[in-house]
């Protein structure tokens, strides 16, 4: 009897736990609340990639506007800009090389020729062009960077409007977040109130087993009823007495 009762609430707990999950589920597609990796939601993942991406723009924006900054103080103050660290051209450092080659063949030619000499003349118009070349190059590598600063600007300014939007479609999410979760903890409760008639389910059906095995015995022999009494023993009490 027990088993039968169980078993009809049983089916309805089963029915009322798919309808619990069906609505969680229901609710999640509607709401866009899917869960990624790390059990977040995605919107929360989204949240995080793009404050990763906006500090790197914003790192890249920084590094670019510093190194231009520096290369062209260095063309302004007349430094080598070679010797900086930020330079990373293959070209200026072979032009850097020519100049150092013919400053040394200038001091060299200078202790034995005059400053009017047609050689020291030409080294000295050779050392103006590479040094032109290198500020030629050492402004294309400023516009670059200027270029590279503009480029991630850009960015910085196109993440900070998608995460200022994602963060109030958040404000929206974490309503449905809460709306979700107690519906998952309403198909919980109902799962696990159908676990607990599941379990008490087999107990009475494992009783009813029980009930129904024969027992292991054998009758040997019928026990008569007998019509003399075994206590009192009148005559030995009356022979005592007497």
């Amino acid at each position: 009897v027990a088993s039968q009762w169980l078993g009809g609430e049983i089916e309805t707990l089963r029915r009322r736990v798919a309808e619990a999950e069906g609505k969680v589920e229901d609710f999640r597609s509607k709401s866009n609340l899917f869960v990624g990796t790390n059990n977040t939601t995605l919107s929360n993942q989204q949240l995080g990639e793009l404050n990763s991406q906006l500090a790197v723009a914003r790192s890249q924006k920084a590094e670019s506007e510093a190194k231009a900054r520096l290369i062209r103080n260095l063309l302004r103050s007349g430094q080598p800009i070679e010797s900086s660290d930020v330079i990373n051209s293959e070209l200026i450092r072979r032009l850097a090389e020519q100049g150092a080659t013919l400053r040394a063949q200038l001091a060299e030619q200078s202790s034995t020729l005059l400053g009017n000499h047609p050689r020291i003349k030409e080294l000295k118009a050779q050392i103006a062009d590479l040094d032109r070349q290198t500020r030629h190059e050492g402004e294309k590598l400023v516009r670059a960077f200027e270029n590279d600063a503009r480029i991630a600007g850009d960015r910085v300014e196109t993440l900070t409007a998608n995460l200022d939007q994602l963060k109030r479609q958040a404000v929206s999410t974490n309503e449905q977040d809460v709306a979700l979760r107690a519906l998952e903890r309403e198909a919980k409760a109902q799962r696990d109130l159908l676990e607990s008639y599941l379990a008490k389910y087999r107990e009475a059906s494992a009783r009813d087993s029980l009930g129904v095995v024969p027992a292991e015995a054998r009758i040997i022999s019928r026990a008569i009823a007998s019509n003399t009494p075994a206590f009192p023993k009148k005559l030995p009490i009356v022979l005592i007495v007497t």
